[in-house]
Parts: C-alpha cells; structure tokens; sequence
C-alpha cells in the first residue's frame, strides 16, 4: 500500500498560497497602510467567565496565527506549556486533540513582517473544544490566567480560523469526503 500523507498535508501548499497569495495581491492593488495599532492590553483570561468555545466539525481544519517576530520566542515557550496541559490531562478528548494537532512556522513571513504558525488538525475531534484558554485552565489551575496572557499577548492581529472539507484526495485509493 502506497504511503498517503494526511489530508491537511495535502491542503497545505494550496492554502498556504491561496493566503499568501491573496495577501500579495492585496498589497499589490492598494497603497502601504500604517502599521496595524496593537490593543493597550492584551486579552484576559476568565477562568470562571464565558470562554467562546473553538470548535471544529469539519473534515480538517487549519488556524493562522500572526505572530510579532520580536515574541516568538515567548510564542513557542508558550506552545509548549499548551502540549504540556495536554500531556498531563486525564481526558481521553484531550489525548485525541493531541494526535491530530500540530504546529508549524511559516518559513516565509507576513507582508507586514509578522511571523506566520499555522496549527493544522487533522482530523479534529468533532465537538471538541480548542480553545486555548480552557487548555491552560485545565492544565494549569491557578497558572492558567498568566500562561494565557503571555501566550496571547503575542498576537499581532486576529486569527484565522479555516474548518476544511475534503473534496479530492490525489493519492490512489485515498479516502474523500470522510
């Protein structure tokens, strides 16, 4: 049997240059904008408030996130904390997030300098909550609201979120439309 790549390895290039592309065009059709002005504060954890839940019911689904270069290594100490509270949880949920879920850095940057990450899940655990936050809180407990401000903190922008169908798998005998 022949090897077939994930889905979401599959998307990538397609994605990653559908977004780099449209923000090449952009740049290209009108003139440079000042630099996006950043929040005076970073967002706050609640552990106790309404925390949006990130939930994904699709085929794969990808998250960019745009990151000040300057904070990347802040960024990526703090990915690993968010691995770490998914390491030590005694959720089988959370176990099966963790298969499916990894993180890359774009070796390219943004138009405006800004480190790209990409977290691509595949496949995510339908129904199941992503959300950054509640990882940290459930891992962390007291810690949870500082580890969520450094991780956020980082942003220079909002993020994407992309939930992704699959409509053709190029490799012979591979699964569509699971």
């Amino acid at each position: 049997m022949e090897y077939q790549p994930p889905v979401w390895m599959q998307l990538l290039p397609w994605v990653l240059s559908g977004l780099f592309g449209g923000m090449l065009s952009v740049a290209w059709l009108r003139p440079p904008s000042p630099p996006p002005q950043l929040p005076e504060s970073p967002p706050v954890f609640r552990p106790n408030a309404q925390v949006e839940r990130q939930t994904f019911n699709a085929d794969a689904a990808i998250m960019v996130r745009f990151v000040r270069p300057e904070m990347a290594d802040q960024y990526e100490a703090s990915l690993v904390r968010v691995k770490e509270a998914m390491d030590r949880s005694l959720s089988p949920t959370r176990h099966r997030q963790a298969i499916g879920w990894r993180v890359f850095r774009a070796l390219q940057k943004a138009t405006n300098g800004d480190l790209v990450y990409t977290f691509e899940i595949d496949p995510p655990v339908k129904d199941a909550d992503y959300a950054i936050s509640g990882l940290l809180a459930e891992g962390f407990a007291e810690q949870g609201e500082s580890l969520f401000r450094r991780y956020s903190e980082c942003y220079s922008g909002p993020q994407n979120l992309l939930d992704l169908k699959l409509v053709n798998a190029f490799a012979e005998g591979a699964a569509v439309g699971r």
